[in-house]
């Protein structure tokens, strides 16, 4: 009985964590999105230029660290919901009344969505991802147009 506690109060703090993370990445996280896709474009354009693989390189390595932050951010998402589930499928009703008070407060938390924003573009997912890559695309078919 003392590890469901343990876990209970594992998953308050977890919120807690989780949204000081939303605040303090907001900003800083959303200008190095709103920025990738022009790097990638120019990178982009650069390499079907010139081809240096030291282009190649950086390319994937922006790429990688970008999918990495988007991937972080859908797993969040994720994990917070199924915080509502488990809950759901433990044996809730044998705990004590003090138990039984944080875990309706742990279901009320878990109906709301926690995730990672990245201002002033939107929310890091798989999606802000896809839309950074199809963004640099229209930069890179927009240098090549214009050279």
């Amino acid at each position: 009985m003392n590890c469901g506690l343990q876990n209970i109060q594992d998953q308050i703090i977890a919120c807690m964590l989780a949204e000081n993370l939303r605040d303090l990445a907001r900003q800083s996280i959303g200008s190095v999105s709103l920025f990738s896709a022009l790097v990638l474009g120019c990178t982009e354009y650069s390499i079907m230029r010139t081809k240096p693989i030291g282009g190649i390189l950086f390319m994937i390595g922006w790429m990688a660290g970008l999918m990495i932050v988007c991937y972080a951010g859908e797993r969040l998402m994720e994990e917070i919901v199924s915080v509502g589930a488990a809950i759901s499928e433990s044996q809730w009703y044998i705990t004590d009344g003090e138990t039984k008070k944080d875990i309706v407060f742990i279901l009320l938390r878990s109906q709301k969505p926690i995730y990672l924003e990245a201002a002033p573009i939107g929310i890091l997912n798989y999606a802000l991802f896809v839309m950074i890559l199809r963004t640099s695309y229209s930069y890179m078919t927009l240098l090549n147009q214009t050279a």
